[in-house]
């Protein structure tokens, strides 16, 4: 026993005080209790411990120590007996201060009996501490584990645990472990049948003054108190209806039997709160330690909190709704797993301190919401955690990242529902799985290696970590993949891909049901520059006005949006080291059909017959290179691909060449258009060989021609110089490279050069993997 409490320099110590005061006879020897526990008194103004001779530890057996959470540990009779001690010497060490203030108080004053039994819990309270403090230094010395008197030490570790919490100071430790003292179930029945140390004092205070005047009959509450002046605080206004009003403004902890009670907790207070069903009203700058605490909350008990910038900590295993009013700053949320929690309104910031026991997150910007309701408006919050699940409701911007417990986020396990209108962002995790269920909903992921379901309709996921794998089987769905190593399942119908390196792989299902109403058609746009690197390389960066009013002037039909997204998927290009991207479209037939012919009233842009032998030729390069055929036809309105001169306002734009096309579920439809800058506006000078050079550049009507026609058969924009896909066409590209080949037949694996990479009409799908739905 001896050698484990020298583990222990505080415990040691301890001993030696209070045997020094035996010694001066300002405390007494300890003593035997014979069966009646253990336990310290204040006879004549001298501490008394008395020891229990006949607990576990005094006959050398183990003690097995219950906790709140419903687990316990086996305690050794060393850690045993330096746990009990260690409590006892805390009221000891605390009893000068504690009589103080007991002996402030008269048994007339109004609510005597409460000042006395908090000053009393208060008291276990700065005892449990020791006892914590004891624990840490036996564990950190190689001691036997004391466990934590009287309390879960579990529970105990979130209030006491100093390098945790650095911010709390000892005293403040101590009030809230005089709160679970009194409020929580204790490990053992306490003397005189009475479940919780407040029960218990409160019954003893009334038996040793028989004339004291009790707190208010019709309190709800049972109050710490409040600024540990050893005086009952008057803040409860009683209301008809039975509801309850407090006002919290010092520090306290307190426990809420009433559920109809409003607390409003004042700026700077810090505050625990126990209970349920309860609204909290938190000030700016305000610390609420807040829930049920391990025991169990039904929804009738969810407690919800208002918050106008405050920080919020939850207490083990709790419902609640807490709201950022938006006011005030940000709100900041702290849980320790196990909670059932709402995150809702303006400025939230949730983090998760456990990586084995997680919490479920309803996550919504509307400060009316509940748990698992709808939301509406705007506002960003920030959940941070590893597992659990998260639920974003409809309407919401919610920014989703990993833990901050300093690991691998590979550990991670949690699950993301995301439901309609709602924007999620997502960083720095990995093994995530994503359900998109609702409508109208875009995610942005930074994660890699996780799944993502678009079970719903018309949503839109931007792939930007590695190794992604989404699964599509909704209706007008769309995926852009700016990252290496994705895999894309569109199974759905009117799907949209988009991925910029040749290592992703796209699976598309082709289905022709509607599925009901008219096809959602995805539009495509495409453009090849020329001229002076830096000023196209400028442009494009920028958003120059008369690149963007151009290319959606050249779209046909005219989408604006779609060209714009374009844009922005060229400017990521030329930021990238893309050197290989696909549309994700392709043709049903390695057959394409091709005319110069256009509709009446534009033949002002027809291709003339000077130039149509080098765009031919453009074609037949393809053919050559590829074998897929393409067909001239003289009846345009029947064509695949209509090809056309126009004025690209090369002067401001540097644009040489412009494709547009749309398609329906991956497969593109006839009435694709073809632009080339029209020799009025660039003039176009023979180069000897049946070529045309475009004047200030180093492009060709061919080499643009060909890379416009790579466009149709489904190769995107690339940031490779030897490509004849790279978006500045020079006398470096003006050839198909073997890299824009591979690419080619991985789109049309029928042409037999490679594995299939995009999987044509004949997929079925019960060729997919097994898809959680």
């Amino acid at each position: 026993m001896i050698d484990n409490v020298n583990k222990s320099p505080l415990l040691a110590q301890q001993f030696v005080d209070y045997n020094n005061d035996v010694l001066q006879n300002k405390a007494l020897p300890l003593s035997d209790s014979s069966g009646n526990g253990t336990y310290t008194q204040f006879a004549g103004g001298k501490v008394h411990i008395w020891l229990d001779l006949n607990e576990n530890w005094a006959n050398g057996k183990t003690t097995y120590s219950a906790n709140q959470s419903g687990g316990g540990d086996y305690i050794a009779p060393e850690g045993e007996f330096a746990a009990v001690m260690s409590h006892e010497l805390g009221h000891y060490e605390n009893a000068p201060n504690d009589l103080a203030m007991e002996n402030a108080l008269h048994p007339t004053d109004p609510g005597y009996l409460t000042s006395l039994t908090a000053l009393q819990l208060y008291g276990e309270g700065e005892a449990t501490y020791n006892n914590f403090l004891v624990r840490k230094e036996l564990i950190s010395n190689g001691g036997i584990d004391s466990g934590v008197r009287a309390t879960s030490a579990v529970v105990v570790g979130m209030y006491a645990e100093d390098a945790q919490y650095p911010t709390l100071t000892p005293d403040q430790r101590k009030v809230y472990l005089s709160g679970m003292a009194g409020n929580l179930q204790g490990t053992a029945t306490v003397s005189g049948g009475k479940g919780n140390y407040w029960d218990f004092y409160y019954a003893q205070n009334v038996a040793n003054h028989p004339g004291a005047k009790p707190a208010p009959a019709s309190s709800s509450v049972d109050l710490m108190d409040m600024d540990k002046d050893g005086h009952y605080e008057e803040c409860i206004v009683h209301n008809a209806d039975g509801s309850d009003v407090i006002t919290v403004d010092r520090d306290c902890s307190m426990y809420i039997s009433n559920p109809n009670t409003t607390v409003y907790v004042a700026n700077g207070i810090t505050a625990t709160l126990e209970g349920g069903g309860f609204t909290v009203n938190a000030g700016q700058g305000s610390t609420l330690w807040v829930g049920a605490n391990g025991q169990v909350s039904p929804d009738s008990q969810l407690i919800t909190v208002n918050s106008y910038g405050a920080n919020v900590k939850l207490l083990n295993d709790s419902r609640l709704n807490i709201i950022g009013q938006g006011i005030g700053g940000v709100t900041h949320v702290d849980s320790w797993g196990g909670d059932n929690v709402g995150i809702l309104g303006h400025s939230v910031e949730y983090h998760e301190h456990n990586i084995s026991s997680g919490s479920n997150v309803w996550a919504g910007t509307n400060g009316t919401s509940t748990i698992g309701g709808n939301t509406s408006s705007g506002g960003d919050i920030t959940i941070s955690n590893e597992i659990g699940t998260i639920t974003v409701l409809d309407n919401s911007s919610v920014n989703i990242s990993n833990g901050d417990y300093g690991i691998s986020p590979t550990v991670s396990s949690r699950a993301v529902y995301i439901q309609s209108n709602s924007y999620v962002w997502t960083d720095n995790s990995a093994n995530e799985k994503y359900y998109m269920n609702g409508d109208h909903s875009q995610l942005d992921m930074w994660d890699y290696n996780s799944t993502i379901y678009q079970n719903g309709t018309n949503n839109l996921v931007n792939i930007r970590d590695t190794g992604d794998v989404v699964y599509s089987s909704g209706t007008g769905n769309k995926v852009n993949d700016y990252a290496p190593h994705a895999n894309v399942y569109a199974q759905g119908q009117y799907q949209y891909v988009w991925i910029y390196d040749s290592t992703s792989t796209v699976y598309i299902t082709y289905s022709t049901s509607s599925q009901g109403g008219a096809p959602a058609e995805n539009y495509y746009y495409f453009w090849g520059f020329g001229g002076n690197s830096k000023s196209v390389t400028e442009k494009i960066k920028s958003g120059d006005s008369p690149v963007i009013d151009l290319m959606k002037e050249s779209a046909n039909p005219l989408d604006s949006n779609a060209a714009a997204v374009a844009l922005k998927q060229l400017q990521y290009i030329i930021n990238t080291d893309a050197h290989t991207t696909v549309t994700g479209t392709r043709w049903d037939s390695t057959t394409i059909t091709w005319s110069f012919d256009l509709p009446p009233g534009n033949g002002e842009n027809k291709v003339s017959p000077k130039y149509q032998a080098a765009i031919i030729d453009a074609f037949n390069a393809w053919t050559q290179a590829t074998g897929i055929h393409f067909q001239q036809v003289k009846d345009g309105s029947f064509a695949d691909v209509s090809i056309e001169f126009s004025n690209l306002n090369n002067r401001d734009t540097n644009l040489l060449g412009a494709t547009s096309f749309n398609a329906e579920n991956g497969r593109m439809k006839a009435g694709a258009l073809i632009q080339l800058d029209k020799p009025s506006d660039v003039l176009l000078t023979p180069t000897g060989d049946g070529n045309f050079s475009y004047n200030g550049t180093d492009a060709t009507l061919k080499q643009v021609a060909m890379h416009e026609i790579g466009h149709i058969l489904g190769l995107g924009t690339n940031n490779d110089p030897a490509s004849i896909e790279y978006y500045l066409l020079g006398s470096q590209n003006r050839n198909i490279s073997n890299a824009d080949l591979d690419v080619i037949y991985s789109i049309y694996p029928e042409l037999g050069h490679s594995p299939a990479k995009i999987i044509g009409p004949s997929w079925s799908d019960a060729d997919l993997p097994h898809l959680v739905k």
